[in-house]
């Protein structure tokens, strides 16, 4: 797995945490880091525990780590661990503007 490239945020909120979030991860409305299919309100910028801030792209391209194969241009949503994945019966979270040949590989996301 390459290192995270690249960052690009129009706008980013703060939320109080509900549960333990990791960097780079769909996080939903209620603050918890995003499970298989949730909506997400944006991708959370750093690691951080229940009961914190953190700070979330609501509108952005990131850099995440693909939770499976994902096509170029394919809607994506959250897997079980906040990863992306491509769109199923979830609930649309983004479009990869990168494609990921496997779990693991960096997939640019954008978030709107």
């Amino acid at each position: 797995m390459a290192p995270l490239q690249s960052h690009i945020s129009a706008m980013t909120i703060t939320m109080a945490l509900t549960g333990d979030v990791q960097a780079n991860r769909f996080v939903t409305v209620a603050g918890a880091q995003a499970g298989a299919g949730d909506a997400a309100v944006g991708i959370s910028r750093n690691d951080e525990v229940a009961g914190r801030a953190v700070a979330i792209d609501v509108i952005a391209v990131v850099d995440m780590v693909a939770g499976a194969a994902i096509a170029l241009g394919a809607r994506v949503q959250s897997n079980a661990d906040g990863l992306p994945i491509t769109k199923g019966a979830g609930v649309d979270n983004g479009l990869a503007l990168t494609a990921a040949a496997n779990a693991g590989d960096i997939v640019k996301i954008l978030i709107k």
